[in-house]
């Protein structure tokens, strides 16, 4: 929605839409991704025709390294007015986290 037709809204519509949308959009958008993903991995796991082969710890960093310019250049870029070294930091860090679930 554009900043004008959000501005229209009365306040009242806008705390229901921003309730709805933003970090709770995002949230309920990522609790049924991770649904999806769960649903897919077992349903690939339980098929015998099926092969499921996980990069092991050299094979990822190879990976990483090789797309490392990619994140270094938009991080460089400044356009979007976001600090994007920040972004890049805390979603490596999420990552981190998770690492376990992704085996």
């Amino acid at each position: 929605m554009n900043k004008r037709s959000y501005d229209r809204l009365s306040e009242k519509d806008r705390k229901v839409l921003d309730s709805l949308s933003g970090e709770a959009l995002s949230l309920r958008f990522g609790k049924a991704w991770g649904s999806a993903i769960a649903n897919a991995r077992q349903k690939v796991a339980a098929d015998p025709e099926q092969t499921i082969t996980t990069l092991d710890d050299a094979a990822y960093d190879d990976m990483r390294d090789a797309t490392r310019g990619v994140v270094d250049d938009w991080v460089a870029s400044d356009s979007g007015g976001i600090d994007r070294q920040a972004l890049v930091d805390e979603l490596q860090q999420e990552v981190k986290q998770q690492q376990p679930d992704l085996h």
